[in-house]
């Protein structure tokens, strides 16, 4: 399977993180993410995590309550999630999993 540039430089950065990364990347293959201009890569990354496997309106509350979490910003930035309790994420609707994840 051929790489396209875009992700070459991705690929091998993640590629010498350590052998799991390595054999990860050679097991799915590289990160064929898109982003949609109207979001950022992080925000929209984000999002989707959030509705995987749940209806638009389920996703769009889990969202409404993380983003309640930072109201001096339009979305959380990630040193935001980060420094939340996983009590707090698991409170907006995230399953431990997702928080994990994200």
């Amino acid at each position: 399977m051929s790489t396209p540039d875009r992700y070459g430089e991705s690929v091998a950065f993640l590629s010498n993180v350590d052998d799991e990364w390595a054999a990860l990347i050679a097991l799915v293959g590289p990160c064929r993410h898109d982003p949609k201009a109207a979001r950022e890569p992080y925000e929209a990354l984000v999002r989707a995590i959030a509705y995987q496997q749940l209806t638009a309106k389920a996703g769009d509350a889990i969202i409404e309550r993380l983003k309640a979490l930072a109201p001096e910003s339009e979305f959380p930035t990630p040193a935001a999630i980060a420094s939340a309790e996983f009590d707090t994420l698991r409170s907006c609707g995230f399953s431990a999993r997702k928080v994990s994840t994200i």
